[in-house]
């Protein structure tokens, strides 16, 4: 349908057990919809959840969640080492390449629904990842079913984030902040590591880095 406006629990209440549910990488992370699956959590039943980089641990992440939520990785970050080291969640090792033929149709882990955090809606009819395109932007047109958090506080990007808002299912207003990666502290044994890293840079040598601002 077309934008159709729900409130958070209408929204996951159209999620139906043996779904492969992905969702968008850190300031992507559609923060309330998962807070309401964990409140509807009793009528899961290993419900698949992938996902990638996350900033700060997500809600269905949490001990005793377990046997209502599978969650799937390629990215193990801070946020979910315990649950995957304790056996909570899975980690698949697999090439960033590979990632969006494993999760389109035909693919061994093909979604059937994109949950992400998007902008406002725009006057011609589309919404915006924001910083967090990644995966799920190409995700995006491909994916059975979509549903959104809109967000004032995701700010607008152009190109390969835009999504039209008649491919998506459901849009859920929310007004919470966008995740943020928190620093690390610095221990003498990082300092001794980039020590170490800082003899093997040139001087004047170009440095990329991965951050959850995409």
């Amino acid at each position: 349908s077309h934008d159709q406006r729900l409130g958070a629990e209408e929204a996951i209440s159209q999620i139906e057990n043996g779904m492969r549910v992905l969702i968008s990488p850190t300031c992507g992370e559609p923060r309330q919809l998962l807070e309401e699956m964990v409140k509807q959590a009793d009528r899961f039943d290993g419900l698949e959840i992938l996902g990638g980089m996350t900033c700060d641990g997500l809600p269905i992440l949490e001990p005793g969640l377990e046997k209502h939520f599978r969650y799937i990785t390629w990215h193990v970050t801070a946020g979910s080492r315990a649950a995957v080291k304790e056996g909570r969640a899975s980690y698949v090792p697999m090439r960033y390449s590979e990632l969006i033929g494993a999760l389109s149709p035909g693919g061994p882990l093909a979604v059937d629904l994109l949950m992400a955090r998007v902008t406002a809606t725009q006057s011609g009819g589309f919404v915006s990842l924001g910083p967090s395109v990644s995966f799920s932007g190409p995700i995006a047109k491909l994916a059975p079913h979509i549903i959104v958090e809109e967000n004032p506080n995701v700010p607008w990007t152009l190109g390969e984030s835009l999504i039209e808002s008649n491919m998506i299912d459901s849009i859920v207003a929310t007004d919470g902040p966008i995740a943020e990666y928190p620093a690390p502290e610095v221990t003498p044994v990082g300092r001794t590591i980039a020590r170490f890293v800082n003899e093997l840079i040139p001087d004047g040598a170009k440095i990329g880095r991965a951050s959850c601002r995409e």
